[in-house]
C-alpha cells in the first residue's frame, strides 16, 4: 500500500511516494497553488470571489427556507436555538444550527462549495454487538459538494435531512403506570 493517495487503502493511484494529497479528503493538497503550476496567487483569490458571489446567490434562495424553518421549530427546541448563522463575505458560511449537535452549514473553503450537514449519532439498536459497536453521542459530519445550478428544491432536501434526524431522536421519556 506504499504511495497510495487515498489514506484509505482503496481508490488511490500511485503517482510518486512524495505526493501526499488525500484524495478523498483533500487534506495536504495546497491552498494557494504554487510556481510549478504556472498559476499565480491572484487567480485563486479571484476564485475565491467568485466562490463567495456564488454563495451569496444560494444564500438568497436558501435563507428564506431557513429563516422558515427557525420560525417553525422557535420555542420547541432548547432556549437560544434554533440560530441562523450568516457570514457570507466574511466568514463564507450560513446556515441553521437546532442544537449543538445538529445543524446545516452552507460554505466555501475558498475552492469548493459545499453544505456540511452536523448530527448527533444516538444509540438506537439495543442488538449491537462487539463487532458491531454502535456508541451513542458520536458526531457525525456530511459533506456534500454543491453549485449554484442546483434547484431549491434540492437544498431543501439537504435540510430535510437534517430534519428527519433531528425529528426522530428522542428527546424526552414519558413514564406512565398503568
Amino acid at each position: 500500500m506504499s504511495g497510495n493517495t487515498s489514506g484509505s487503502g482503496t481508490g488511490g493511484t500511485n503517482s510518486s511516494p512524495s505526493d501526499t494529497v488525500n484524495l478523498e479528503t483533500g487534506a495536504g493538497a495546497s491552498a494557494i497553488a504554487g510556481p510549478e503550476t504556472g498559476e499565480s496567487a491572484v487567480a485563486t483569490i479571484a476564485s475565491v470571489e467568485e466562490l463567495i458571489a456564488e454563495l451569496q446567490s444560494i444564500r438568497s434562495r436558501v435563507l428564506p427556507i431557513l429563516q422558515a424553518t427557525k420560525d417553525r421549530y422557535e420555542g420547541r427546541v432548547r432556549s437560544g436555538y434554533p440560530t441562523i448563522i450568516d457570514n457570507v463575505p466574511r466568514g463564507g458560511i450560513f446556515g441553521l444550527t437546532m442544537d449543538s449537535g445538529f445543524g446545516i452549514y452552507f460554505q466555501t473553503d475558498g475552492q469548493h462549495l459545499f453544505a456540511e450537514l452536523h448530527v448527533t449519532h444516538l444509540r438506537t439498536d439495543t442488538l449491537s454487538a462487539a463487532n458491531a459497536e454502535k456508541f451513542g453521542g458520536e458526531p457525525h459530519i456530511d459533506r456534500i459538494d454543491i453549485d449554484g445550478s442546483w434547484d431549491v428544491y434540492q437544498y431543501r432536501d439537504l435540510l430535510s435531512r437534517l430534519l428527519v434526524r433531528w425529528n426522530s431522536q428522542q428527546t424526552r421519556t414519558f413514564r406512565t403506570d398503568s
